[in-house]
C-alpha cells in the first residue's frame, strides 16, 4: 500500500530491582501544570508499589488516575530529557 510504514520498535525489558549502573539525581522542582504522566512512568511507579496505598488490611492501588499525578515523594524514572522537560517545570523551581 502506498504510504503504509511499519516500524520495529525494541521490547521494553524489566530491569532487575537491584540494578547498580542506574545514576541518580535527587531535587525540587515544580510539576508542570496538566502534563500527564506518561503510561510505562505509571506502570513503573505500580509494579515498584511507589503509587500504592498500603495503610489497609489489603493493599490497593489508587483508581483514579489523578492520583498518581503529583508524583510527590516517589521516585520518577526518567531516561530521557524531554521526558523530564513534559513532565517538570524546571524554570519554575
Amino acid at each position: 500500500m502506498f504510504g503504509l510504514r511499519f516500524t520495529d520498535t525494541p521490547a521494553i525489558e524489566p530491569s532487575h530491582p537491584a540494578r547498580a549502573d542506574i545514576a541518580l539525581f535527587v531535587g525540587w522542582t515544580t510539576r508542570r501544570a496538566g502534563s500527564a504522566v506518561p503510561p510505562a512512568v505509571r506502570r513503573w511507579l505500580r509494579e515498584r508499589r511507589h503509587l500504592a496505598d498500603w495503610a489497609g488490611p489489603t493493599p490497593t492501588l489508587p483508581t483514579d488516575p489523578a492520583a498518581d499525578d503529583t508524583l510527590q515523594d516517589v521516585p520518577v524514572p526518567i531516561d530521557q530529557w524531554p521526558t523530564f522537560d513534559a513532565l517538570f517545570d524546571w524554570h519554575a523551581r
